[in-house]
């Protein structure tokens, strides 16, 4: 019989062990939840592709695709957020010159997200900061700061969980790569390495 020590407290082999087999339990139910759950989104993201791509097909859009238009939301956020934002931005308008100037595509700067705004509204994202991303297609978001007791303000939750449990989504992070195409001039972007977190 073995004594293990966690700090002041000692426990005997059979105590340990039995703590073990209790801690794999629960992280293999609580993993099982975790898989589930992302099952049934997977099922639920496939169904609205394939009723999307039918109502296309068949020429009756449903009620929140009936757009002209996509629309890109930007959001700057904190810190050097508005630095890389107004970079992005120009990116956009290079690459997407020819959609913007048709109007297929438009970039909607969302203003109000920063962490003052945040702080003041008590808020992780303010209702009109929200309501303003709702409305757009595709959503650009900068980085923003996660407040804490250390920095002496409100603990709210970090803005990336909230908007990934809110709009149901996995973010991703690319790093991209633009390639001149010799032949046509124009510049073309592939993802060449993806990071997901």
């Amino acid at each position: 019989m073995y004594d293990y020590e966690f700090g002041d407290k000692k426990m005997d082999e059979k105590v340990y062990s039995s703590e073990i087999e209790c801690g794999i339990k629960s992280a293999v139910e609580n993993f099982e939840t975790m898989l589930r759950e992302q099952v049934e989104r997977n099922q639920r993201m496939r169904a609205e592709r394939e009723e999307k791509d039918s109502a296309k097909k068949t020429g009756n859009p449903s009620s929140n695709s009936n757009r002209d238009k996509v629309i890109i939301g930007t959001a700057a956020g904190d810190g050097i957020g508005p630095i890389i934002m107004t970079e992005a931005e120009k990116v956009l308008k290079a690459v997407l010159r020819d959609r913007l100037t048709s109007g297929s595509l438009v970039l909607k700067p969302i203003e109000g997200f920063t962490l003052e705004n945040r702080l003041a509204a008590g808020k992780t994202v303010p209702d009109s900061v929200m309501a303003a991303m709702s409305e757009c297609d595709v959503l650009l978001k900068g980085p923003t700061t996660t407040p804490n007791a250390a920095m002496n303000t409100a603990n709210i939750e970090s803005a990336n969980v909230y908007l990934r449990k809110s709009f149901d989504y996995l973010p991703m992070s690319d790093q991209l790569q633009f390639q001149k195409k010799e032949s046509t001039g124009h510049s073309s972007v592939r993802t060449q390495k993806a990071n997901m977190h």
